[in-house]
């Protein structure tokens, strides 16, 4: 994918550049938020728990499955250490627990030279988990792994919303009137070591989400960030 191009016959669309605020405000029934990455839409969906706008994710129990089962192995591993030493330091709290393994989990993917889209994703996933973690009801913030099962689970549960949330990978075949696409700067995912069939599987991306709108589209800039449009985005490094 080197370009897009319209249908001849296509119909008049809207398309317009906006800042995340803006958005909030111009939420409608059936408009669907999509990401390259999963965190910044776990962001949204607390946000519009503040408000009266139901929101459900596309993909969900597939979201929910892979928080889920990544939580069980890093409370496999928790408990581990607990039962070894009760007293240690590394066991007080789950938050800073969290941080530490994905600290030395990606160390061990980088040492492995795996995939670096393979590694924004794994840290990707994590950051959800913290991020859920900040929202969990507890007054003392004494949160276990349970406590974060229960409301990741409850995250997933809703299967009919006003606004749906998804990854551009969640919206493969489907379409919207409205598709509001978050963090624009994130499609392509950069990475300098992206080779160039890498390359080319974030523009095939970039292009399934430019064309999942039937009626309108807005690419949303966050609050701290309003890149400029580069003309070139699209070249494939040699």
């Amino acid at each position: 994918m080197s370009h897009i191009e319209w249908r001849e016959d296509a119909p008049n669309g809207k398309l317009e550049r906006i800042v995340e605020d803006e958005m909030m405000r111009m939420m409608k029934k059936d408009d669907h938020i999509i990401c390259r990455t999963n965190s910044p839409l776990m962001e949204w969906y607390f946000k519009f728990l503040k408000s009266e706008t139901t929101v459900s994710f596309r993909k969900r129990l597939q979201i929910k499955g892979i928080l889920t089962g990544l939580l069980s192995k890093i409370q496999a591993y928790y408990n581990g250490i607990k039962r070894r030493n009760p007293t240690s330091s590394k066991v007080k709290n789950v938050r800073n627990f969290l941080i530490e393994f994905r600290r030395n989990e990606v160390k061990k993917m980088e040492d492995a030279e795996l995939d670096s889209t393979e590694i924004q994703e794994y840290v990707d996933t994590f950051e959800c988990l913290l991020i859920i973690y900040e929202h969990v009801d507890k007054a003392e913030r004494n949160v276990t792994f349970d406590d974060l099962k229960k409301k990741t689970a409850e995250l997933f549960s809703k299967t009919e919303a006003d606004v749906y949330l998804s990854t551009v990978h969640g919206m493969k075949g489907k379409e919207a009137d409205r598709i509001f696409i978050y963090k624009p700067d994130l499609l392509p995912l950069h990475s300098q070591k992206h080779q160039g069939w890498q390359w080319e599987q974030e523009l095939n991306l970039a292009y399934v989400a430019f064309t999942r709108n039937k009626k309108e589209m807005y690419f949303v800039d966050s609050a701290d960030t309003r890149p400029e449009v580069n003309a070139k985005w699209y070249e494939i490094p040699k």
